[in-house]
């Protein structure tokens, strides 16, 4: 009688205690499998926008820093305080613009960072800082890179647009339109930015 009661419990117990089946593992298997292809793919998505996200941080702050030094310089053109330098725009294109500034109000252009130009490099896709532009040796050197285009457009004191061949005399505004373009992540995936800015040029027809 003891002997049985003892029996049926430990019957009782080895079966409470023998583990889980084949089909309760393969489940397991299965919802853990499930689980751990949705987290690689959070992961994926929140790096690959993290990546975005610096890859356009760094595009606006290296476009930004340049336009606004490029606008700084175009704004001077034409700077002439003693009136007698020859100062104002003297090449005006879509993708190019020469200008003369008397920056250390000498009487004379006498500098090389007062024949300046700036200029669009389609075949390296960068803008380029020409000093001594309208000498015999120019001196060229990369200023922004990764641009896809640049375009300066030219307008006159009523503000209207005075096309692709302007009369340098009627210039008062300048518009300037920069399209940096980067890769970004393993899939090369195009972070694209266009910036513009309006330059009033105060010194020129004075």
């Amino acid at each position: 009688m003891i002997f049985g009661y003892f029996e049926s419990n430990l019957k009782k117990v080895i079966k409470e205690n023998s583990g889980f089946t084949l089909f309760e593992l393969l489940v397991g298997l299965g919802v853990g499998a499930m689980f751990m292809v949705a987290l690689v793919s959070l992961f994926t998505i929140l790096t690959r926008s993290y990546t975005t996200q610096t890859t356009s941080a760094n595009v606006q702050q290296a476009a930004r820093v340049s336009l606004d030094y490029m606008t700084q310089n175009i704004r001077m053109a034409g700077f002439d305080p003693r009136r007698n330098a020859g100062a104002g725009i003297i090449e005006a294109t879509p993708t190019r613009i020469s200008f003369l500034l008397d920056r250390d109000s000498s009487g004379e252009i006498d500098d090389s960072e007062e024949d300046m130009a700036y200029v669009y490099d389609s075949a390296d896709q960068e803008i380029e800082e020409v000093l001594d532009a309208s000498t015999d040796a120019p001196v060229k050197q990369p200023f922004l890179d990764h641009v896809t285009d640049l375009s300066f457009a030219y307008l006159d004191s009523n503000g209207d647009d005075l096309g692709e061949d302007p009369d340098l005399n009627l210039i008062k505004t300048v518009d300037i339109f920069v399209t940096v373009e980067r890769r970004s992540g393993r899939e090369k995936r195009p972070v694209r930015r266009t910036y513009s800015a309006r330059v009033i040029c105060r010194n020129l027809g004075l």
